[in-house]
């Protein structure tokens, strides 16, 4: 197993600075990319994930965190299935409430949300940022192959900046945040789609806390940040327990700064028991396998859902293969394990086949989508 010997070093809280931290749970040997390789096994690189909380706030934050060359090394952010696209939908017809003519989107995925509000009338042009671009520019959607940051310079006037599930991966919000207010104008319009990391974090989905959500910013530390940074809060909309829509203006930096609220006791015992909820559910399901090596079983997922199973332990040794629905992750293999992906078509010819499914807010879409049209013998554990 190779280690990865350089991180980069968290020094400070990312909400108000202090260093007065205390370490409060550790994982080792995990991987440190969430997608698919067709590299050999024994490149895949494996780092400590160690959180931290700090005192004054209770923000629970990784302070060794992951060179993002390495991190976000290949495409891996897909977005399928209706609670996604229904989120883009939704969060589309929330931006485009506002107007826009000219946009600068943050990091795009796929470009379905440029897709679905460039098709309305009204908005002139949208330029788009991202590390990996997998999708064609058009007329009105210019593609910037690249990170955004201070070094980034622009010479069109945005009257409107817009992201969607990027805050939670940069590695310094408030700087982040604050780049972006000091290159608009005032009132110049930030929308935005934010996780929701505590509803995710309370039903112990995987996907809350990672090497890629490196800081656990629930949405009241962050609208208090906000409002620290100079922004006025328009509007907030929620979408289930997915997703905060967030439409914020620029305005001036407070003279007097809000006092962060603290959740440390709250924040802790989440923490905690998502850690023991995932040891306790892989010594259940090792012990189902059990019953099930005359069957063929497979893992739903080829990304963190499925690495973290492995990681606190699944015994892999009877999974088939791991099942994903994306077309580009088909035959390549699950970074940080020996399991290949195959779309779940190859199901409908199994005889009562078995699936792990740990794929947090998108269980019961996937769960539908093979019992309805694949295989309705199918049993999930």
């Amino acid at each position: 197993m190779k280690y990865l010997k350089d991180y980069i070093e968290r020094k400070r809280s990312c909400l108000t600075g202090c260093e007065d931290f205390v370490s409060i749970a550790k994982v080792e040997d995990f991987p440190v990319f969430f997608g698919v390789t067709d590299k050999p096994e024994e490149e895949d690189l494996y780092a400590v994930m160690e959180w931290f909380l700090e005192k004054e706030t209770g923000l629970i934050q990784l302070n060794k965190l992951i060179p993002l060359d390495v991190l976000y090394q290949e495409q891996h952010a897909y977005g399928f299935g209706e609670t996604w696209e229904n989120h883009y939908l939704k969060f589309s017809n929330f931006l485009c409430q506002t107007k826009p003519l000219e946009v600068l989107e943050i990091g795009a995925g796929q470009g379905r949300i440029a897709q679905i509000c460039t098709s309305q009338e009204g908005v002139n042009n949208w330029t788009i940022i991202e590390p990996n671009p997998t999708f064609e520019e058009t007329e009105k959607i210019k593609v910037i192959t690249g990170f955004f940051d201070r070094q980034f310079n622009f010479n069109s006037d945005f009257d409107t900046y817009t992201f969607s599930h990027v805050l939670e991966h940069a590695y310094d919000p408030k700087d982040f945040l604050t780049c972006i207010h000091e290159k608009m104008r005032i009132c110049d319009n930030l929308i935005f789609s934010y996780p929701n990391l505590k509803a995710w974090l309370t039903k112990k989905f995987t996907n809350s806390l990672n090497f890629e959500h490196t800081i656990f910013l629930t949405v009241e530390h962050l609208e208090e940040l906000l409002k620290n940074i100079g922004f006025v809060i328009i509007r907030r909309e929620d979408y289930l327990d997915h997703s905060h829509f967030f439409h914020v203006q620029k305005g001036v930096v407070p003279e007097v700064p809000i006092k962060y609220s603290n959740y440390s006791d709250e924040n802790k015992q989440l923490l905690m028991d998502f850690v023991q909820f995932h040891i306790d559910e892989v010594n259940v399901l090792n012990n189902k396998l059990k019953d099930f090596t005359a069957k063929s079983v497979y893992l739903f997922g080829a990304h963190i859902f499925s690495q973290y199973l492995k990681v606190f332990g699944l015994n892999t040794s009877s999974i088939v293969s791991v099942l994903d629905n994306s077309s580009q992750k088909v035959g390549k293999r699950l970074y940080g394990t020996n399991l290949f992906v195959q779309h779940p078509e190859v199901l409908r010819e199994r005889e009562n086949p078995i699936v792990i499914l740990r794929a947090g807010p998108y269980n019961e879409e996937i769960k539908a989508q093979i019992l309805s049209t694949i295989n309705n013998q199918t049993t999930f554990i």
